[in-house]
């Protein structure tokens, strides 16, 4: 989680059967890589680097597909990005991948699937997060 001024780093994506919609910036964990190597290595591959912190949060996120349902455990960490980073298209962008983009949950319309901000927002957000369907 890579937060600047108030807003979040979320990456922009749209599909068919979606539509428009937001996700953290994330990567599938390679056998034998940490956690801190996996989120170095997703970063570097959107072209910039960050000092990765503490675990934050933990969520399950339930994903239904056509003959069955994904179950993803995702880790959320504190992330420090360079100042001077813009956000722009990186070298191995996902499909559905329009644009990585500031998220300012105040103004914003849209909401990040799963809608894991409102957990995030909160001064006593816990580490486990709990259940969402995405």
């Amino acid at each position: 989680m890579i937060w600047r001024e108030g807003k979040l780093l979320v990456q922009l994506k749209e599909t068919p059967r979606k539509g428009r919609y937001l996700t953290l910036p994330g990567s599938k964990q390679e056998p034998s890589e940490t956690l801190h190597r996996c989120v170095r290595r997703h970063c570097e591959e959107e072209d910039f680097r960050v000092d990765v912190g503490r675990l934050l949060h933990v969520e399950e996120v339930f994903k239904s597909r056509k003959d069955a349902v994904r179950h993803q455990l995702e880790h959320l960490f504190e992330c420090a990005a360079p100042g001077a980073y813009e956000t722009a298209m990186g070298r191995n962008p996902d499909k559905a991948q329009i644009n990585p983009i500031w998220f300012d949950r105040t103004a914003a319309t849209d909401r990040p699937q799963p809608a894991y901000d409102v957990a995030l927002t909160g001064n006593n957000a816990p580490v486990y997060l709990g259940r969402f369907d995405g």
